[in-house]
C-alpha cells in the first residue's frame, strides 16, 4: 500500500506508544508486526528530517546542534525557516510503498484520539 511518510512515522509513534502497555494478544501481534513493517520508513524519514536540521541549524563549536528546546533548533540563518519547513513538508508528504495490508485487532481499552488517527488504515479496529 503507498503512504505518506509522515503517516508511516505517526504510525510507527502511536505503535510503539501503545506497545508499552499491556494488551490483548491480536492487538499487541498486530503492533508488532506494524512497527517491523514500518520500521525502515521510520528511520529513514527521521534521518532525512536530522539532516535538514544540520543543514539549516546553527552548531556549536563541537559541531552539535545548538537546541532551543527539546525537539527545537536554533536557526543559523532565522530567514532560513520558510525553506526549512517547506522541505520538511515535502519529506513528510513523499509517498512510498510499504509491505503491510491492514490487520483487524481489538481495540485497546483506552486510545489517545492522536494515536488512532495515526494508526487509521494500518490497523482496523473492530467494533
Amino acid at each position: 500500500m503507498k503512504k505518506k511518510l509522515i503517516e508511516i512515522v505517526n504510525a510507527y509513534g502511536a505503535a510503539e506508544a501503545l506497545s508499552r502497555e499491556k494488551c490483548a494478544y491480536g492487538l499487541a501481534l498486530a503492533l508488532v508486526r506494524l512497527k517491523k513493517a514500518i520500521r525502515e520508513e521510520a528511520a529513514f524519514y527521521l534521518e532525512q528530517e536530522r539532516a535538514l536540521a544540520r543543514k539549516y541549524g546553527q552548531t556549536d563549536d563541537k559541531g552539535h546542534l545548538v537546541m532551543t528546546r527539546p525537539g527545537a533548533f536554533a536557526f543559523r540563518d532565522p530567514g532560513e525557516r520558510e525553506n526549512y519547513d517547506r522541505e520538511r513538508r515535502e519529506l513528510g508528504e513523499t509517498e512510498t510503498e510499504v509491505d503491510i495490508s491492514p490487520v483487524k485487532a481489538q481495540p485497546p481499552a483506552e486510545i489517545a484520539p492522536a494515536a488512532l488517527e495515526a494508526l487509521e488504515g494500518f490497523i482496523l479496529f473492530e467494533e
